[in-house]
């Protein structure tokens, strides 16, 4: 999984993208800011809004907190599930939340492995090889659109424009870009398999690197002081 942030060309957005060794690319996830229930987030999350290969949502300033990343994890990632999955996520303490990691485990069927801060460059394989690529395509397609066509009037002209270079960007990324990713990073799918071909893993127990949500700290506060 990687985050991208202000990646719009004008405005403030953040990009989230997953993808596997091989042909399978999850849709793109754009954060645009706004607030839930105004106007913005009922143009990005309408049917009709911008590119049907993007999924798109609000926050107040276009990050990736707890409410972002359950969104992404029950649009996006637990539709995808069909057996045992591992999933990459550098150290963002949104992360690392125990009820984000006890929701992919729980309910999506998926290992967490955590990166270390600083090495997302090297073992990062959607940094090592994907980004670079799809940021690239994204610059050229944004080049060649105002070849042809007026700048936006307005940030609403901006964030359909965005929409479908985001789409067109991430259909051009090839699954040899993503494989050659895994590689550079030294992540091989190799390990026992079923009849079908799919791997033989297990989830492992809550570790001590998940921290403990925000909301619970507060209630262990409040019963120390009772």
């Amino acid at each position: 999984m990687a985050r991208s942030s202000g990646i719009s060309p004008s405005g403030k957005s953040t990009l989230i993208t997953r993808g596997v060794p091989g042909n399978m690319k999850l849709k793109p996830f754009i954060v645009f800011a706004g607030v839930p229930g105004c106007r913005v987030a009922d143009e990005v999350t309408s049917a009709s809004f911008g590119s049907s290969f993007v999924e798109h949502t609000v926050q107040v300033k276009a990050w990736c907190d707890h409410a972002i990343m359950k969104e992404w994890i029950t649009k996006i990632w637990r539709p995808s599930v069909d057996g045992c999955r591992m999933l990459l996520l550098d150290s963002l303490k949104v992360h690392k939340m125990a009820s984000i990691r006890e929701l992919l485990e729980d309910e999506c069927s998926t290992q967490v492995q955590y990166i270390p801060p600083g090495v997302t460059g090297l073992s990062q394989p959607m940094d090592v090889s994907v980004m670079r690529t799809f940021k690239r395509k994204i610059e050229d397609l944004y080049v060649k659109y105002h070849t042809e066509h007026p700048f936006p009037r307005d940030a609403a002209e901006r964030r359909v424009m965005l929409s479908y270079l985001v789409g067109k960007a991430w259909n051009l990324i090839q699954a040899k870009t993503m494989i050659k990713g895994f590689r550079q990073a030294i992540l091989l799918p190799v390990g026992p398999r079923d009849e079908n071909g799919v791997f033989k893993t297990y989830l492992r127990p809550l570790p001590d690197v998940s921290v403990v949500d925000e909301d619970s700290e507060s209630d262990v506060v409040a019963d120390q002081h009772q």
